[in-house]
C-alpha cells in the first residue's frame, strides 16, 4: 500500500500536479462532508455503509468518483445495480459490469468480472 503511495506521488510530481495521498482504516476514519474533489476506488474491499458514505458524502458538488476491483470475499462484493442504489443521487458518466482479462502482476492474472464506474455529485 505504502509503496502504491510513493508511486502516486512520484506519478503525480512527473505530471506536474499535486495530490493528497492517505492510508487510513475506513471504518475508524472521520469521514468529512463534502472534503474531496475525487475518489478513487481500487480494490477498495470495504461494507456496503462505509462505500456509501465515502462515495457520497464526502464528494464534493461536481467532484468524480473511479472505482475498478472486486474483493475475495463475497460479502463485499459489488454489482453495478448495486452500486447504482448505493450511490443514488450521483450522476453517473460511465457505467459498466463485464468480464475481461486481467493482468495486474503475477497473483492477479486471468478472467476476472469487474464493475467499472465514474460517477460525479451534482453541482
Amino acid at each position: 500500500m505504502i509503496l502504491s503511495m510513493a508511486k502516486a506521488q512520484r506519478l503525480a510530481t512527473e505530471r506536474g500536479v499535486q495530490i493528497t495521498t492517505e492510508v487510513a482504516d475506513l471504518s475508524e476514519y472521520a469521514i468529512e462532508l463534502e472534503k474531496w474533489n475525487i475518489i478513487v476506488s481500487i480494490f477498495c474491499h470495504v461494507s456496503q455503509k462505509i462505500r456509501t458514505e465515502v462515495h457520497t458524502v464526502s464528494l464534493h458538488p461536481g467532484a468524480t468518483r473511479t472505482s475498478t476491483g472486486g474483493p475475495p470475499v463475497r460479502e463485499l462484493m459489488m454489482s453495478l445495480a448495486g452500486l447504482k442504489l448505493e450511490l443514488a443521487g450521483l450522476d453517473f458518466e460511465h457505467a459498466l459490469e463485464t468480464e475481461r482479462e486481467i493482468i495486474e502482476g503475477r497473483l492477479h492474472t486471468g478472467r476476472g468480472a469487474v464493475v467499472q464506474l465514474i460517477a460525479r455529485k451534482p453541482c
